[in-house]
């Protein structure tokens, strides 16, 4: 499954993003975190945190997303993630795989 997110990635290392997955809560989808480079030419990682709510405005779970990005343009990147839910009691229920290509927008 494929959907379009938006990441901003700052200087200083801060990162905040937006991405809500087909059938999500668009009301969930909002990721804060921070990147680094990493050894290599053109590697990044960044590593995000989001939270979720009950309808009812309870807290559900905790989303962490763990992102290796290679710049295959001045204006591009690939990367891969691991995605990790906990639950409420921090018990870590789900974990997937994802991979993204981005583009620059100016």
């Amino acid at each position: 499954m494929s959907f379009p997110a938006i990441q901003t990635v700052n200087q200083g290392g801060t990162y905040t993003g937006y991405g809500v997955p087909p059938g999500g809560d668009h009301a969930q989808g909002t990721q804060y975190g921070v990147w680094q480079r990493e050894p290599g030419s053109q590697n990044y990682s960044n590593r995000s945190v989001s939270y979720s709510y009950t309808p009812e405005g309870d807290f559900e779970a905790r989303v962490e997303i763990t992102d290796t990005l290679h710049l295959t343009s001045a204006n591009s990147f690939e990367g891969s993630a691991t995605i990790q839910i906990f639950d409420a009691d921090g018990n870590l229920v789900f974990t997937a795989c994802a991979t993204s290509t981005a583009t620059r927008f100016e």
